[in-house]
C-alpha cells in the first residue's frame, strides 16, 4: 500500500470519527452490537443506523434481532504497531539487530572441526 493511499484511508478514517462523534456515538469502541428497528409495512425487524465502513467492519450474520449473532468490530488498515492510537509512543515489540555469521576471510570449509583433522 502506497504512503498516499495510507493518507487517504487516514483521512477517512478521522472524518468517520468526526462525524460519529458529531452524532453522540463512540467512536472508539472495539465491538458495536446493531440496532434494530419495526418496519411497519412488511412486520420485520430492520438494523438502523450501522456504524461507518471505514472504522467498523460487520462480523456473523442476522437470523433475527433476539440472537444478536451480528456485530461489529473495530478495525485498521494498516499493522497495529504503526497506529499512533493504540500504541503512541513505541512498539511494544523488541527489536535487535542481527547479524550473519562470517562471510569473507574463510578460505577452506570446515571450521572448529578442521583444527582437530
Amino acid at each position: 500500500m502506497s504512503i498516499q493511499e495510507k493518507r487517504m484511508l487516514n483521512d477517512e478514517r478521522q472524518r468517520a470519527i468526526e462525524e460519529m462523534m458529531q452524532e453522540g456515538d463512540d467512536p472508539f469502541q472495539m465491538i458495536i452490537m446493531p440496532k434494530y428497528a419495526k418496519d411497519k409495512r412488511l412486520q420485520v425487524y430492520r438494523e438502523i443506523n450501522p456504524p461507518k465502513d471505514s472504522l467498523y467492519i460487520g462480523l456473523g450474520w442476522d437470523k433475527d434481532q433476539h440472537t444478536k449473532r451480528k456485530h461489529y468490530r473495530q478495525y485498521y488498515n494498516d499493522e497495529l504497531e504503526n497506529i499512533k492510537e493504540i500504541f503512541p509512543t513505541v512498539s511494544p515489540f523488541s527489536k535487535y539487530d542481527l547479524k550473519r555469521g562470517q562471510s569473507r576471510g574463510l578460505k577452506e570449509p570446515g571450521g572448529l572441526l578442521r583444527m582437530f583433522f
